[in-house]
């Protein structure tokens, strides 16, 4: 019987803020912050008892990954009115900053499949365990 546990988690925040100032009753201010921060968890373990895994005996991996994207917009507004006539301008500056990060372990040929993902280092694959990682 071929059995497989695949769990993944997941943990995410998005929210915005902005404030407006007037320097004058001509000239105002909009700063915006805006943040998305997502973080996952996934647990996978394929068992060893089915036909694609019996080279295997078994295949564990854990990842989490971590996620923050941050955006600030500032919007600069002048609007003058001069007799008959209106005059206006917008300036818009924005700055956007990532930064990512993964973790993983993977492991096969397990003596049983009891511990599953919670004992990978029980793995007996003759390279040991495979360990990944990434940030941008």
């Amino acid at each position: 019987i071929e059995s497989t546990t695949d769990l993944t988690t997941a943990d995410r925040f998005l929210g915005n803020l902005f404030a407006d100032y007037a320097f004058t009753k001509d000239l105002h201010l909009r700063v915006l912050v805006g943040a998305d921060i997502d973080t996952r968890e996934k647990n996978y373990y394929f068992s060893g008892d089915g036909e694609r895994a019996v080279s295997q005996q078994g295949i564990a991996s854990i990842g989490t990954t971590h996620g923050v994207n941050l955006l600030n917009t500032n919007i600069l507004t002048y609007n003058k009115k001069i007799g008959k006539h209106e005059l206006g301008a917008t300036a818009v500056y924005e700055l956007q900053t990532r930064n990512f990060k993964s973790h993983n372990l993977s492991n096969s040929i397990f003596i049983t499949d009891i511990t599953q993902y919670n004992d990978i280092g029980a793995g007996t694959a003759p390279n040991g365990i495979l360990i990944g990682s990434n940030q941008t």
